[in-house]
């Protein structure tokens, strides 16, 4: 009688499976790439996506860098979690734990990023050369860039180490 039968989440799953053949070769490629590669890959994906939220919340909606800042921390922590558990860690079996232990982790290096974050833009600082003064300040995507690159490493190590470590098969005590 006219009316589709299909829904939109048909649809979004019909987008998905166009998206995953026309991207299969791409996908096998990068999942070859060393585990630090793959996780600076997604990590720079989610980067520059932040920073684009960042520079579109600061310069054409008007909001304060430390607003903008949290939000988009928040928007990339959970793209991060997804898009790693997927395609970083993704042949490991890990325990039901693991978004728990990611989710902590990161909120710790999120607060020590907000907090550097703060800091630098918020500081002056002074630079003496060949008898002169250079008094600057760092301008917030600057910062952004720097706070992230600190936390990087120590992100990987914790996500690689405990996050998404291997889960340890249980030993039965039947047999023991």
């Amino acid at each position: 009688a006219g009316h589709s039968h299909g829904t939109i989440k048909q649809g979004l799953e019909f987008f998905s499976q166009l998206l995953g053949l026309r991207y299969r070769r791409m996908r096998g490629a990068f999942k070859q790439l060393p585990k630090f590669v793959r996780f600076g890959a997604i990590g720079g994906s989610v980067f520059a996506l932040g920073m684009a939220m960042l520079f579109v919340m600061v310069e054409v909606l008007g909001m304060s860098p430390f607003l903008a800042n949290a939000i988009q921390l928040i928007v990339t922590f959970f793209l991060n979690y997804d898009l790693n558990r997927r395609m970083t860690w993704n042949e490991r079996k890990v325990s039901r734990l693991a978004i728990h232990k990611f989710m902590v982790s990161r909120a710790a290096t999120t607060v020590l990023n907000y907090a550097l974050f703060v800091w630098l833009v918020s500081s002056q600082f002074s630079l003496s050369l060949i008898g002169r003064s250079l008094d600057f300040s760092i301008n917030y995507l600057a910062a952004n860039l720097i706070t992230l690159l600190v936390v990087m490493v120590i992100n990987f190590i914790v996500s690689d180490r405990w996050a998404f470590a291997e889960q340890k098969a249980k030993v039965s005590t039947a047999n023991q």
